[in-house]
């Protein structure tokens, strides 16, 4: 059975110039406008590209913030900072996304063989999707290993973790 084919969103000129004007803002993210309004920040990248003529678009990776000097950040900066003055403060959260990945990039090199190395991301991919579901990877596992060999072939589905129900032992 075919599934029917999906009917791709449209939205207005106007619509789209009001999201590309509300990114250029000062301390607005395309990430921010596009998941206040329900889009996808690919779409809004695309939006603003499309407006800047085809030209790569330059986005800062910074974000001012506006500072009065009292308060606990002017103690301990010395009260350097001036109302009138920018403090722009860079948030790295690309790096602590990727560290895990980096880390075991090297660890992984010693698997042992091809075979081992493609079970172990099985493994990991399993422990993944656990956190990502909100199930303690621990949890999941060690009731999944135990109702693996008697689950009945039709129903392993369930043992996938975004259909997981853990045991009424487990959820005290």
């Amino acid at each position: 059975m075919l599934a029917a084919p999906r009917k791709r969103r449209s939205y207005t000129p106007e619509f789209k110039s009001e999201m590309v004007a509300q990114t250029r803002a000062p301390g607005s993210s395309v990430a921010g406008v596009a998941l206040a309004h329900g889009i996808n920040a690919n779409i809004v990248h695309r939006w603003l590209r499309e407006s800047a003529g085809g030209a790569a678009v330059a986005q800062s990776g910074f974000v001012a913030l506006r500072l009065p000097p009292e308060g606990k950040l002017a103690q301990v900066a010395g009260a350097t900072a001036k109302p009138d003055k920018d403090i722009r403060i860079e948030m790295r959260r690309g790096g602590t996304v990727i560290r895990p990945i980096a880390i075991g990039r090297s660890n992984w090199l010693f698997a042992g063989s091809l075979r081992a190395g493609q079970r172990a991301a099985a493994v990991m991919s399993l422990i993944r999707s656990a956190k990502l579901n909100g199930h303690d990877p621990y949890a999941y596992l060690k009731d999944v290993l135990t109702r693996l060999p008697t689950q009945r072939a039709s129903l392993i589905s369930e043992l996938l973790p975004h259909r997981w129900q853990a045991p009424q032992s487990l959820q005290t």
